[in-house]
């Protein structure tokens, strides 16, 4: 049988633009150094001490840059004299737009990004725990609090996509140049704690309750600037620089939904703003670290009451469990009890190029509700804000 095969005369059009990821030839997979030191002391009564160091060294980590991006063709004046792509239009200190910025910011106009996956020994974790505990045994009463300090720090906290880890970093001098700072995953202290007591009621019923808290930090966070504050293609990735005082704050005035904000109403609100966040107030004159903002502890316990139904039937046993829990049940007594934090705005301030005359950079302060004056936190309002009980059966044989 004679088949004929269509001739196709037009494959169609490329595309007009597309991205590219790929790995350097001499990528190795994470590879990790890790050593620890560990100490268990029974000091009598049933009750154990121990402390433990762990210290891990990456010598293979994931980084990522962009290959298609040009390198920062100069420089902003004034305080924050961070790098400057070719991206600005030298004349308004605006940004270029459409074709002009494509041109100014990728080495290949075509390609959107040439995301490069490498490896190296980027990143260290150093991590102590201290625990004394009183073991349960099948009945009595048992205990256990522990305190949990760690640092971890890398260059680049990757995700699962290449281009999204590139893009999502937060730096002051570009992502492909990314300095040392606190991972994504980075968690300073943790304590916890829980009491349980268990007795037995009669010959073939038990009754447990045990009580568990735990406080810690609620992870971190970046300051960074809205918008595309270095031309470099990317929004909302530059880290903030904190001025030393109102002097070296350079804002546009603007209007917002019918409200008006002068200059120096966003001066008096972004200095009172420093002034009472816990981390800017610490560094300025500097550049915000990346995750530099830690977020307080919040501290939570969760009660829970199980009554055991046992019995062996022929060699083997079998249990019926009833069991309740409550989730943080100290805010069923109090709403103000285990309700954790939320950052309000981590970009108080919206990139607007630079002043063309003294290449200095210039803002403008976000404002939250219509305000330009807010904190840095508010209470969370989370299913994890709230408590939370469920009941349960389980059949065990």
């Amino acid at each position: 049988m004679t088949r004929n095969i269509p001739t196709i005369t037009n494959p169609g059009q490329p595309a007009p633009s597309y991205n590219i990821a790929t790995t350097e030839k001499n990528f190795r997979f994470p590879q990790v150094f890790r050593g620890n030191l560990a100490v268990d002391q029974n000091l009598g009564g049933g009750i154990i001490a121990s402390v433990e160091f762990l210290f891990t060294q990456s010598l293979s980590n994931v980084f990522y840059y962009n290959a298609n991006l040009k390198n920062a063709t100069g420089a902003f004046s004034g305080p924050d004299s961070r790098p400057r792509y070719g991206t600005f239009n030298t004349t308004t200190g605006g940004l270029l737009t459409g074709a002009a910025f494509n041109n100014a910011v990728r080495v290949n106009p075509k390609i959107t990004d040439a995301t490069v996956m490498k490896s190296g020994p980027y990143g260290s974790n150093i991590m102590a725990t201290f625990k004394i505990e009183k073991p349960i045994r099948s009945k009595g009463l048992g205990w256990m609090l522990a305190y949990n300090y760690g640092s971890t720090k890398d260059y680049i906290s990757a995700g699962s996509i290449a281009f999204s880890s590139w893009r999502d970093n937060r730096t002051v001098n570009g992502n492909n140049r990314p300095d040392l700072a606190y991972s994504d995953n980075d968690i300073r202290s943790r304590l916890i704690g829980n009491i349980n007591y268990r007795v037995e009621l009669a010959k073939f019923t038990a009754f447990q309750i045990s009580l568990f808290g735990q406080s810690q930090n609620q992870g971190r966070t970046s300051y960074t600037y809205s918008g595309d504050m270095n031309g470099d293609g990317v929004a909302g990735n530059d880290l903030l620089y904190v001025p030393r005082n109102q002097a070296e704050m350079n804002f546009e005035q603007y209007t917002a939904n019918s409200i008006t904000f002068t200059v120096q109403q966003q001066k008096d609100a972004f200095e009172a703003f420093i002034n009472q966040d816990p981390y800017l107030s610490t560094v300025r004159g500097k550049y915000a670290q990346r995750n530099g903002l830690k977020l307080p502890m919040v501290t939570r316990f969760d009660l829970s009451a199980m009554v055991e139904l046992f019995r062996n039937i022929g060699k083997q046993r079998h249990t019926i469990q009833f069991r309740a829990d409550i989730f943080n049940i100290g805010n069923m007594i109090t709403s103000k009890s285990g309700v954790g934090y939320v950052v309000n705005n981590n970009a108080p301030l919206a990139a607007r190029g630079y002043n063309a005359a003294t290449g200095v950079p210039v803002y403008r302060m976000n404002a939250v509700n219509n305000k330009l004056s807010y904190s840095t936190y508010r209470r969370g309002t989370g299913i994890i804000d709230v408590w939370q009980a469920q009941l349960g059966v389980r059949y065990i044989f």
